[in-house]
């Protein structure tokens, strides 16, 4: 990115916040240094709706983003970016789909983010709800050591 003239720049890297940095340090940080944050991470989108800072959301919509794929979005979107945040009067948050980019007040951004947010842990729960019965735990043997004594057969035997 340095090669094409964009000062871009990354959690852990020189002069940055450290890895293992909060979001709340690593948008201070954003923000007094005047960098906008590109994330996929929905409580990063969030915060920045509080904050009212621009956001650039990689937003892959329903499947997950390896870094390589989220590292092409940025190479073949980044002028596009930089024009509509530049263009823009009030924090906005910049919803990047594979095809095309949203441009939405931060807040609205921030509103989506935590719905979608909402319904992916809905659908984390209702997998694990619905797990067939084979793949739950069994009862370990000390559960099942003071079971009730089976009820005595209908036959006499036992």
């Amino acid at each position: 990115m340095y090669a094409l003239d964009f000062h871009v720049h990354h959690v852990g890297g020189q002069h940055q916040p450290p890895k293992n940095s909060t979001d709340e340090e690593v948008l201070a940080h954003a923000q007094q240094s005047r960098q906008v944050i590109v994330t996929s991470n929905h409580d990063m989108i969030m915060l920045c709706g509080e904050r009212g800072a621009s956001v650039v959301w990689l937003d892959p919509h329903g499947q997950r983003l390896r870094i390589d794929q989220q590292a092409l979005m940025a190479f073949k979107g980044i002028d596009a970016w930089c024009l509509l945040l530049g263009q823009a009067e009030t924090p906005v948050c910049l919803r990047v789909l594979r095809t095309k980019v949203h441009v939405l007040p931060v807040e609205d951004g921030a509103a989506l983010a935590e719905k979608r947010y909402r319904e992916i842990r809905q659908r984390q729960a209702f997998k694990r709800a619905a797990r067939p019965l084979l793949q739950q735990p069994f009862p370990s043997a000390a559960s099942t050591e003071h079971a009730e004594e089976p009820p005595p057969s209908a036959s006499g035997e036992g």
